[in-house]
């Protein structure tokens, strides 16, 4: 930007300071020095003979204008006589230069007279010489015109801190998301296991206070915005009844009170959602105590439920246990005990341990880098329930026998193994604080343990599982194995009571029937896999033939579709054809009965009459072309309905010949009664023509071809010429049916 510089600066006060000086001085050699300054006073500020005007007369003009004194200085005086012997801060202003130069006296002159030679001296100075140059100046980015007043003051750049609270409170808002959408989840996964046996009124008033609890808090939000709303209201009429004061506009004398007001208002706010927020901890708290309390209750009724399977010791089970037991669980026991895991599953956090689907993620993926897999959580875990469990005469050599056998299976085979289990989760916990910015050390460490007992609930749901599957297996191989021994024994029988004799070999049948029987067992199995792999090939042929029709049919209704939308095209652009030859004929028509009412009355006009004479042609060419587009148009429409004649002749059936008894022709004499035995003898038309040579069939048919007999079956052949025909005469319809008397002839 351009800046005007000078060497020395005679502005505001100096000004003044600067004119007393030349009031005082006469002497030649002071103002010879002052006239050889290299930059004067500019040109603005220079005073000529003919209009001199001293800063005294200015100054006393002005005291003229104005009855008494300025306006702040009045409203001041006003605001004091209103607050009376009231003092605040607001009150007090620290005294200023320029108060004691408003408040001096008002024909006190600021400056001393100003002499008329001094005057003269000082319009003989040359003018102002001024350098302009460009200084650098740093202007942030310009916004557009429109969104120049909309921008409002540049945004101040967020720091560090405030970023991470931001995007803490963004994860907040999504974990409080996530846990809402879970919640109702459970419950309704709950209210349908439970069936009839969940309370109608408990859950009827369950399921609103679930649908209650977004509108309340939609309702708290809208409240608190009204309150911020009002606030700002008063706040910003506060700031522009100052803004107005300050410009001397007008007066209020209870602008104090109205900000008093305003101070009340914003600490009564405060202090609302003070009180509101101790209400919600205070019941977050209760909820807490009561859910703690009620998952104690919880574990002590499965305590209660599975405490005589738990009584057992682990030396008791390794010297009463039976292999039969596990083929005599029922079925029923197994289910419940799977029933019973997944409740405890749900029960314990769900899937993610009411964690958001993305922290948990980040946490099995810090797990899964730190080498803490499921397979080691479950060993480690395994180990520490072994240790705590068994309590040995000889403690400290089994302890290190189990230490020992642990590190070899983790792989380690050090004795630093359990070392690298807690140095991998001292390495862990603090990158999973990082990464996971809304838990804390304490819930990730929580949320560890819960994960092993999850991968530990899960291990035994598997382990349950496959218990159930071995035993059905092996169920089943008993049953056929006994079935195939019960038929052996059923035959043996029968054979022993025929023949008495073959009873004493029945220890020896007896020794090969396990045998025999896993044999037929075999092919039994291996039969059933041949089944059951045919009866798959049938039905994936059966599928493929099915979906081959459905391919085929949606073809043919597409070119159906394509030939009714085609025949629709033609006859439209026939239509839209006809209808204009008919406009332009109208026109032509026109034309020539206006050409003829001229010719009488205008026959001195020649142009006129050359261009009646060059219309004829016109005429003709018109006529022709469009002649030429409508037989076109409908050679193209003749062979569309061609076609559709076509097919629907060969989707329908040909008409039934009528017998000579019935319809007598007007070639055969009329039957009598019945018909002879030398009537039924003659040949028919059939038999007749496959009876003639190849000379004769070409002779008939270069006969026909004369005849245009082709015609007959194929009406149009000329507006249908790639029409692709079998042969001579051939028309592709179905076969003749046959009559029910010579069906089996």
């Amino acid at each position: 930007m351009h800046q005007l510089t000078r060497s020395s600066a005679l502005l505001g006060g100096q000004q003044a300071l600067r004119l007393q000086q030349l009031q005082g001085l006469s002497d030649d050699l002071v103002h010879h020095t002052h006239l050889q300054r290299q930059s004067p006073l500019p040109p603005v500020l220079q005073l000529h003979a003919p209009a001199s005007r001293t800063v005294e007369a200015i100054l006393d003009a002005r005291r003229q204008q104005q009855p008494s004194g300025s306006t702040a200085a009045r409203l001041r005086t006003k605001i004091d006589e209103a607050r009376g012997s009231i003092r605040t801060e607001r009150s007090e202003r620290p005294p200023c230069r320029a108060a004691n130069l408003v408040t001096a006296e008002p024909h006190e002159p600021l400056v001393p007279p100003f002499a008329s030679a001094d005057a003269k001296r000082v319009a003989a100075l040359p003018p102002a010489a001024t350098r302009r140059k460009i200084g650098a100046m740093r202007r942030r980015a310009a916004a557009p015109e429109g969104d120049a007043a909309a921008a409002g003051p540049p945004r101040r750049k967020l720091a560090k801190q405030e970023l991470e609270w931001f995007e803490k409170q963004r994860q907040f808002t999504q974990r409080a998301a996530v846990l809402e959408r879970e919640c109702e989840s459970c419950w309704r996964q709950f209210a349908n296991s439970s069936g009839a046996a969940l309370s109608a009124p408990a859950a009827a008033a369950i399921q609103r206070s679930l649908e209650e609890l977004p509108s309340a808090r939609a309702q708290d939000a809208r409240r608190v915005a009204q309150q911020l709303q009002a606030l700002r209201r008063k706040l910003a009429r506060v700031a522009l009844k100052l803004n107005e004061m300050r410009n001397g506009a007008t007066y209020y004398a209870d602008l104090q009170l109205r900000i008093e007001a305003l101070e009340a208002a914003i600490a009564a706010f405060r202090l609302a959602q003070r009180e509101h927020f101790d209400a919600l901890v205070l019941d977050e708290r209760l909820l807490a105590t009561e859910l703690s309390a009620f998952a104690d209750r919880m574990r002590c009724w499965e305590a209660e439920a599975s405490g005589p399977s738990a009584r057992e010791t682990s030396g008791e089970r390794s010297n009463q246990w039976d292999p039969r037991e596990s083929q005599e669980l029922l079925e029923a026991d197994v289910m419940a005990r799977v029933r019973r895991l997944n409740e405890l599953l749900l029960k314990s956090g769900g899937p993610r341990g009411g964690w958001d689907e993305r922290e948990h993620r980040v946490f099995t993926s810090l797990l899964q880098r730190y080498g803490l897999t499921d397979d080691v959580l479950l060993e480690h875990h395994a180990f520490q329930a072994r240790a705590e469990a068994s309590n040995p005469p000889s403690g400290d050599e089994r302890e290190c026998d189990q230490e020992e056998a642990y590190e070899t299976r983790m792989g380690t085979g050090t004795p630093g193994g359990l070392v690298d289990y807690d140095a991998a989760v001292a390495r862990f916990l603090p990158q999973c604080v990082a990464k996971v910015a809304t838990r804390s050390a304490d819930a990730v460490r929580g949320h560890l343990i819960w994960y092993v007992d999850h991968l530990e609930l899960e291990q035994q749901k598997r382990a349950a599982i496959c218990a159930w599957k071995h035993r059905k297996a092996r169920e089943r191989e008993q049953l056929l194995r006994q079935g195939l021994v019960g038929a052996r024994e059923s035959g043996v029988g029968e054979s022993a009571g025929a023949s008495p004799s073959l009873s004493s070999s029945s220890p020896r049948l007896d020794a090969g029937n396990d045998a025999d029987a896993e044999a037929e067992a075999e092919e039994r199995r291996r039969l059933q896999a041949a089944a059951s792999k045919a009866k798959k090939e049938k039905l994936l042929s059966e599928w493929r033939e099915e979906k081959r029709m459905q391919q085929q049919a949606a073809r043919k209704r597409e070119r159906a579709l394509a030939r009714e939308k085609e025949a629709q095209d033609a006859k439209r652009k026939q239509e839209q054809l006809e209808a204009k030859q008919q406009v332009l004929l109208y026109k032509l028509q026109k034309e020539q009965e206006a050409a003829a009412s001229e010719s009488p009355r205008s026959p001195s006009r020649s142009p006129p009459y050359e261009a009646s004479s060059a219309s004829p042609v016109a005429k003709e060419e018109l006529l022709e072309r469009s002649r030429q587009a409508i037989e076109s148009a409908k050679a193209k429409r003749a062979k569309l309905r061609a076609l559709e004649a076509r097919k629907r002749k060969q989707t329908e059936l040909p008409a039934r010949p009528s017998s000579s008894r019935h319809a007598p022709s007007p070639t055969v004499p009329a039957a009598r009664g019945s018909a002879s035995p030398a009537q039924l003898l003659q040949p028919t038309q059939a038999s007749h023509a496959r009876a003639l040579g190849k000379a004769e069939l070409r002779a008939k048919a270069a006969e026909r071809r004369r005849q245009n007999a082709h015609d007959a079956f194929f009406p149009g052949a000329q507006a249908i010429p790639d029409v692709k025909v079998k042969s001579f005469g051939h028309v592709p319809i179905q076969p003749r049916a046959v009559p029910a008397w010579r069906r089996h002839l």
